[in-house]
């Protein structure tokens, strides 16, 4: 993590960046092929969940998103707000036996309740970088509003429910500069008049 800030204050920003994105990506969950075999027994084990891990101590990865990946982002808002949004869209790919199906409901309000804040309870590695996205998302629109339309395409491309959340946090913070991406999803929101609605 040091050493990508190193990088980065020193202008070798492709290499902080791949580190960067190698630092915070998840890996699958090594007990994947086991929780398989668990699941075929109990299709309804709530056990068998897909739980992607940090490659490195949990607190580690925590304290480098924290720091130094928020560190990273003040240097380069719009690349690591990329970075992440990448790693985290397949962090939760890798939490489903057939994402392809699952999509987009990613049990996200389980794992990450609110977006910037987490609680004492919450050890999920995805939820950590879902609040370093936050942020870096945050930083990107404090340095550079006119972003704010580049931003929200490219969140729209991800299929994932967390990122609908997330755009939706983003336009709450900055109606001024969200204001007809507001009317557009409002308008078109499937089931406006009858349809639950989470805390976003």
């Amino acid at each position: 993590g040091k050493l990508v800030v190193h990088w980065a204050r020193h202008g070798a920003k492709k290499e902080a960046l791949e580190l960067a994105e190698k630092l915070v990506c998840l890996c699958p969950d090594p007990r994947k092929k086991e929780k398989e075999e668990e699941r075929k027994a109990d299709p309804h084990a709530w056990f068998t969940h897909l739980e992607p891990r940090s490659p490195r101590d949990i607190h580690v990865y925590k304290k480098v998103l924290n720091e130094d990946i928020t560190q990273l982002a003040e240097i380069f808002p719009w690349e690591t707000t990329q970075v992440l949004t990448r790693s985290l869209a397949a962090a939760i790919t890798l939490s489903f036996y057939e994402p392809d199906k699952s999509a987009p409901y990613d049990c996200s309000d389980i794992w990450c309740q609110h977006l910037k804040e987490g609680d004492i309870y919450e050890h999920d590695a995805k939820s950590y970088l879902t609040h370093a996205l936050t942020n870096a998302c945050e930083v990107l629109l404090g340095k550079q509003p006119e972003s704010m339309d580049e931003l929200d395409k490219l969140l729209r491309q991800q299929s994932w429910y967390f990122f609908r959340r997330l755009r939706w946090y983003l336009y709450a913070k900055y109606p001024q500069l969200s204001k007809g991406l507001m009317k557009s999803d409002a308008i078109n929101y499937e089931g406006y008049d009858d349809g639950e609605y989470g805390f976003e």
